[in-house]
């Protein structure tokens, strides 16, 4: 899996849960997020609690690991 740039790449499904990463702060936070509108850049991030503008890349989850 490889980041995706929300500028110059595509946006997520809409509702699809995502790993989000805003590449400009200085400790380059990544955690969970959602888009919050088809077309738009703006993500609900659920660890700080409210959206943001600030997501540069986003990541697909992995797959649910296999049992067996």
């Amino acid at each position: 899996m490889n980041w995706i740039n929300v500028d110059n790449d595509r946006m997520p499904d809409h509702n699809g849960t995502v790993l989000c990463c805003n590449i400009n702060d200085p400790e380059a936070p990544i955690c969970l997020g959602v888009q919050v509108a088809d077309g738009e850049t703006e993500f609900y991030l659920f660890e700080l609690g409210e959206k943001s503008k600030q997501v540069t890349h986003w990541m697909e989850l992995p797959g649910k690991p296999s049992v067996g």
